[in-house]
């Protein structure tokens, strides 16, 4: 079976998620045609590496996974290689991404409340809105990073690998604190 087509099958098993069992729904999500994704499916076109992108992006289904000619079996893998859950394709559609098996509630906008002017009244404030400026932050640099992980980019993850083994070499915390 195509893995798109065992994905149409996995997404119409919740009722929220229906919508994008058809061809016409799951190419309606990606800005596709229905008949490309017809033609995938029915082998007279081969899936290409950026349609793969775009329904990985969308729903969290595992890339490497929809590039296979033919797949087996009812399970649907995930980015991390876990099987696929109706929750982390909902909360894609929403605009988190769910990635843990407890929601992090994660959300893009996070990245407003991290201003230079925020930052600046945050300079000066008591110790508690430091830390949950600090905590935001890191908050926002983990959806950053599970985000490009996702995509498959690992310069930000090599650059604050740099960072964190640069900074506090000499700091009593130890290597790789900050």
């Amino acid at each position: 079976m195509k893995p798109t087509k065992l994905l149409r099958h996995f997404l119409g098993g919740h009722p929220e998620l229906q919508h994008l069992s058809t061809q016409r729904g799951l190419a309606q999500l990606v800005d596709r045609s229905e008949s490309l994704l017809r033609a995938v499916e029915g082998g007279g076109v081969k899936l290409s590496l950026k349609f793969a992108r775009a329904i990985s992006d969308k729903t969290g289904v595992s890339r490497e996974w929809l590039m296979e000619e033919s797949v087996s079996g009812a399970e649907v893998p995930a980015l991390d290689g876990s099987p696929l859950r109706y929750e982390t394709v909902i909360a894609r559609l929403k605009g988190g991404f769910d990635q843990d098996p407890q929601p992090s509630k994660l959300d893009p906008p996070m990245a407003s409340e991290i201003t230079a002017e925020s930052s600046a009244r945050v300079i000066d404030s008591p110790m508690d809105n430091k830390l949950k400026m600090a905590a935001a932050f890191g908050d926002y640099v983990k959806w950053m990073l599970i985000e490009r992980a996702s995509r498959g980019e690992t310069g930000l993850i090599a650059d604050i690998g740099k960072l964190l083994s640069a900074s506090g070499s000499d700091d009593a915390r130890g290597p790789g604190t900050l």
